[in-house]
């Protein structure tokens, strides 16, 4: 006899098996074998059916056995949900089967099964062989006591069909109910069904005898009809697992900054495995398996940063590009959907230009093409408080605060950006030609040349950074400015709501309090046009 596997208790100690009744059995069927099978229990005698099955492991027949499983079979809820694991005599075919198995020819009745299942879809007259031969490839899968993966396969292969068959299934609930009036709970039912197959798939996957390969097959195979508790068992583990280790590493971070590298190394390692299983498991699930990466690689970034930050500061004189360039491009390996690749080899080319730089140009000559114009916002100061009504601090032109902040980052940027928001912040009009049809254009100008910069220093910073905040507010509110000049000019309102509320307009950029105030009147202001 083989070795009783994790799962498939409810085949083997089948309370219909136990008692030795078929699962459409009457009240007086049940009441005749429960008697018989207890007169002899009570003169220790071995306790047989006419009707059993020889399967791979025998039965537990006990007084206490037979009337547990009497008890199980009277209740609706325990009749049903055992039914979908005991054989049914449905068809002359099963009836053939059953005789074979019943003179010791397994192969016969595996023959008899397969001709009427192989190659043939559901039908009234197959739909009982499809379960049965299921059921029968279950119990030879420990048969020879080595673990027969094939077996397995082929069984919940036949059962997925089956319980896939909504028509040929509600058959069978009725089939079995009898005259009961009970109601059923489909979705009750289907979860306990759904909580034995990950018992054995868990079982099998913890011996070793399945991989995660073979574990994804079967969320396939089985589809929404026992996806939620496959997912409870296996898929929602794998994702707390995740969230605790990063969560876990982000909170080392804030006191260890200088311990960066090291817990972002640590952080993809434990990651690895899970995130390799989740997807294998989440195959035709791409945005949630997207999601759940996306967590540990913007963690990972977090490290990164964090350790180059620090390392710049103490004035270490070690150069930290090369060792985040090669822990963001091992992230990438693990990380790999889509929208997390494109934000993780914007690092990269930024890691790869940091390393390739030996020494950086003295900060004080790459700012002085601009230093001339550090009060021409100021000219702004006036007219935007006169527009929305809000005092704004002065502030550097925002070209320098730029350029200042993407080189705090380790970001230098290459002298066409430079020249591209000089001439931007130069193109701007004076207050007194702000009033203009022209507004609109420079409005988006302004905007189009500045978001693919500020999105830079977003990635590198990330959104609670103060310079990156400043950075956006500064770009926001003179934009603003524009449009609302070029609405007071009688432009067409229409005209200008990419640059407010498109995927790349102020709507998208970090503003304060004051500047989205202004933003959300200017908002109402188009709507009420």
């Amino acid at each position: 006899m083989g070795e009783l596997y994790a799962g498939l208790e409810v085949l083997f100690h089948n309370p219909f098996r136990v008692l030795g009744v078929p699962v459409d059995a009457t009240a007086k069927t049940v009441e005749r074998c429960f008697s018989r099978a207890k007169a002899q229990a009570s003169l220790e005698r071995k306790i047989e059916f006419d009707s059993d099955i020889p399967l791979t492991v025998e039965p537990e027949r006990t007084l206490e056995s037979i009337r547990a499983a009497k008890g199980l079979i009277e209740q609706s809820k325990g009749r049903l949900q055992h039914s979908l694991w005991w054989f049914w005599e449905g068809s002359a075919a099963d009836e053939m089967a059953f005789t074979a198995l019943r003179v010791g020819d397994s192969s016969e009745a595996v023959d008899i099964w397969t001709r009427v299942v192989d190659g043939k879809p559901v039908s009234d007259s197959n739909y009982s062989a499809v379960r049965n031969l299921g059921l029968y490839y279950l119990n030879e899968l420990v048969a020879t006591g080595i673990v027969r993966v094939r077996k397995l396969q082929k069984g919940l292969d036949l059962l997925a069909t089956f319980i896939g068959s909504s028509a040929h299934f509600d058959k069978y609930v009725k089939l079995v109910l009898g005259s009961s009036k009970a109601v059923v709970d489909s979705k009750k039912l289907m979860q306990g069904f759904g909580g034995n197959i990950a018992l054995l798939l868990d079982e099998a996957l913890s011996r070793k005898d399945i991989s995660v390969m073979n574990l994804g097959r079967y969320f396939e195979v089985f589809g929404s009809t026992i996806g939620d508790e496959l997912a409870g068992k296996f898929i929602i583990p794998l994702e707390r697992g995740i969230e605790e280790v990063v969560s876990q590493v982000v909170e080392e971070l804030k006191d260890s900054p200088e311990e960066g590298l090291k817990l972002g190394w640590n952080l993809i390692e434990t990651a690895e495995d899970n995130l390799g299983k989740l997807g294998v498991l989440l195959e035709d699930k791409k945005f949630k398996l997207g999601i759940i990466q996306e967590k540990v690689a913007m963690a990972v970034l977090r490290c990164g940063r964090a350790y180059s930050r620090y390392v710049t500061k103490a004035d270490t004189f070690e150069n930290p590009w090369q060792d985040c360039l090669e822990l963001v491009s091992r992230t990438l390996q693990v990380c790999s959907s889509e929208s997390v690749a494109r934000k993780l080899e914007v690092d990269i080319d930024f890691l790869k230009e940091r390393t390739a730089v030996e020494s950086n140009p003295n900060v004080s000559e790459i700012l002085l093409p601009v230093a001339e114009e550090v009060d021409a916002v100021n000219r702004y100061t006036k007219e935007f408080e006169q527009q929305f009504g809000e005092s704004v601090k002065e502030a550097p032109l925002p070209s320098q605060t730029i350029i200042e902040a993407m080189i705090g980052v380790g970001y230098l940027p290459p002298a066409g950006e430079i020249e591209a928001i000089k001439k931007e912040i130069d193109y701007l009009p004076p207050p007194e030609e702000i009033a203009s049809l022209d507004s609109g254009v420079k409005a988006r100008r302004l905007i189009e040349t500045c978001f693919p910069m500020l999105k830079k220093i977003y990635l590198a910073v990330g959104g609670e950074d103060q310079h990156f905040q400043r950075l956006s507010d500064l770009v926001a509110f003179p934009t603003l400015l524009l449009c609302q000049g070029y609405l007071s000019a009688g432009g067409v309102p229409s005209r200008i709501q990419s640059i407010l509320t498109g995927s790349r307009g102020v709507g998208q950029l970090y503003m304060s309090s004051k500047t989205r105030k202004a933003y959300a009147e200017l908002l109402e202001r188009i709507k009420g046009a």
